[in-house]
């Protein structure tokens, strides 16, 4: 998820402390990186959750995100869990 201002401290600490089963939250500046372990139509976490707490946000798969860097074909992600 992209911002397009960096968020304020209490929607940081909201993201960064997501607490759901089977999805997670980690911001870093203006950016959101989201993983979840179920579809994405079934998650909670959603934009207008963001955008509610004051930041304009927009989700890019890493397909999307890798195709408009340039950098080429996708890689396999691994994924383990703690």
């Amino acid at each position: 998820m992209f911002l397009k201002d960096s968020p304020s401290d209490n929607l940081r600490t909201m993201l960064n402390g997501w607490d759901v089963l089977g999805e997670r939250a980690h911001v870093r500046g203006q950016e959101v990186y989201l993983w979840f372990a179920h579809p994405l139509h079934t998650v909670k976490l959603s934009n207008a959750q963001v955008e509610h707490g004051g930041a304009a946000a927009s989700t890019r798969d890493w397909k999307v995100v890798s195709v408009r860097a340039g950098v080429g074909p996708l890689m396999p992600l691994t994924f383990s869990r703690p």
